[in-house]
């Protein structure tokens, strides 16, 4: 009897909802390389199971010639392979937003409104930090600010 080797999608996941593709550099110049933290993946699972619909990574990995295009190459939590900007088709943005806030892995969380995606990291640091960003702006959100900000979506 010849067996044959299951080619199904699954070898190509990393976790239930995600996949190694979701998280590669898009560049065209790095044949798709990408290194992603296991905690982040972590944190976009939690973040289905609250969502309980498709999540679309916009941006994963960066590789290096990516990151130096940047002006904040050094601080680039793509290239080192901790944050991913994603959307959500049944949810809003603020909603996106708001659950993402519910996961306690992701340190970092930004709302971009002009390109409406969220932004979700696993910085090393014990502190979130959450923004809004709009037209190139970033703002940085805090007790006093934020209802203002999220109720205007």
């Amino acid at each position: 009897m010849k067996y044959r080797k299951n080619k199904s999608v699954k070898s190509n996941s990393i976790s239930p909802h995600f996949s190694k593709r979701d998280f590669k550099c898009k560049c065209g110049h790095c044949e798709n390389s990408f290194k992603i933290s296991l905690g982040l993946v972590g944190g976009l699972e939690m973040l289905w199971s609250k969502l309980r619909c498709h999540i679309h990574i916009i941006k994963g990995y960066q590789c290096s010639n990516c990151a130096s295009a940047k002006k904040n190459a050094n601080r680039n939590y793509h290239a080192s392979g901790l944050a991913v900007d994603l959307k959500v088709d049944k949810k809003s943005l603020k909603e996106l937003f708001i659950k993402a806030e519910e996961v306690p892995e992701f340190k970092g969380i930004g709302l971009n409104i002009s390109d409406r995606y969220v932004h979700v990291d696993t910085r090393k640091k014990e502190d979130r930090v959450c923004w809004i960003e709009k037209s190139g702006e970033k703002i940085e959100l805090d007790k006093y600010n934020r209802q203002s900000y999220l109720e205007n979506l």
